[in-house]
């Protein structure tokens, strides 16, 4: 009996011994099966963590792009109320040097020659720089008159009849709107008369009404800095017709050397009055266009990113 017993257990060990082993090597098998189909899930993921990382970088980089294209500068304009001689001997080489344009109001109570005014060829080459010319209106005379003396000023310089006119400090008045439009005047340049805002940050419909300040008149630097941050137009003029705008050889230095930071940070141009419209306007007519091919490609790139974490998910049983 006792021998039948022992036989048992010894049976019973070799039983479990072999139970034992088959499980533990059920287990293996099924360790490398698992490890197996691990490895192929990890092959299959990772190039569509890869993709799904480049789409994300695709991404980042159109909403770069994007911001980039659509980021507007500030335009400033420097405009020279009458034809003072030291436009050209004195601040024309400070802003060539710098590169920036000025504007040259055309007054018809002065002409070039005059004594202590810009001569012919100051005033030619001042033009081949790149420089542009306004009207400008100092009232005290009927209109159609005024307009009659710009025109015969203009034949006699050789040059188109400008868009813009300058008004005098004080004599700006919505009522000119009309007969301007009628003369083909786009641009009436004030100094925040009627409650006119200084700053404009578009291009908007018919004349369009850019402010100006003296380049002595308080708070300049924080105005540029407003218009830098807000990505409008600025104008600052420098003359004789009031105090504010008279020139001052530190405070132009120090409009210069403002102007160049925010050039030098692409945040802001030098240009003429004109100009600065024509670029509001081709960013506006643009704007629409560009919005609607970048949002385009950004619902591609999004859809593509949604349908790789989507083949993501099915391999992982999500």
């Amino acid at each position: 009996m006792k021998q039948i017993l022992k036989w048992g257990i010894a049976l019973a060990a070799i039983v479990l011994t072999g139970a034992v082993s088959y499980l533990v090597c059920q287990e293996y098998q099924a360790g490398k099966q698992r490890e197996a189909e691990y490895a192929e899930l990890q092959n299959r993921l990772l190039p569509l963590e890869q993709k799904k990382t480049e789409i994300r970088q695709r991404l980042n980089d159109w909403q770069k792009d994007y911001i980039q294209e659509s980021q507007k500068k500030a335009t400033v304009v420097v405009l020279f109320t009458d034809l003072d001689e030291d436009i050209y001997t004195v601040m024309y080489p400070k802003m060539k040097a710098k590169g920036y344009i000025g504007v040259v109001a055309l007054p018809i109570t002065q002409s070039l020659g005059q004594s202590g005014c810009l001569n012919q060829e100051q005033w030619h080459e001042l033009r081949e720089a790149g420089w542009q010319s306004c009207l400008k209106w100092e009232g005290g005379m009927d209109s159609e008159e005024w307009m009659e003396r710009c025109e015969a000023m203009i034949q006699n310089l050789g040059t188109e009849l400008p868009r813009t006119v300058y008004f005098s400090y004080g004599t700006y008045n919505k009522d000119m709107d009309e007969f301007l439009a009628g003369k083909g005047i786009a641009i009436a340049v004030h100094h925040g008369e009627e409650d006119m805002p200084l700053m404009l940050t578009e291009a908007g419909e018919g004349i369009w009404h850019p402010g100006s300040r003296g380049i002595q008149e308080q708070k300049t630097a924080r105005l540029l800095s407003e218009v830098v941050e807000q990505r409008g137009n600025i104008i600052y003029t420098i003359g004789s017709d009031f105090q504010g705008e008279n020139y001052d050889q530190v405070q132009f230095d120090g409009m210069l050397r403002w102007f160049d930071s925010y050039c030098k940070a692409d945040e802001m141009m030098v240009t003429d009055v004109e100009g600065a419209r024509e670029y509001f306007q081709r960013l506006e007519n643009e704007e629409g266009k560009q919005r609607k091919g970048y949002e385009e490609e950004k619902r591609m790139l999004e859809e593509e990113l949604e349908a790789v974490s989507g083949e993501i998910d099915g391999l992982l049983g999500r």
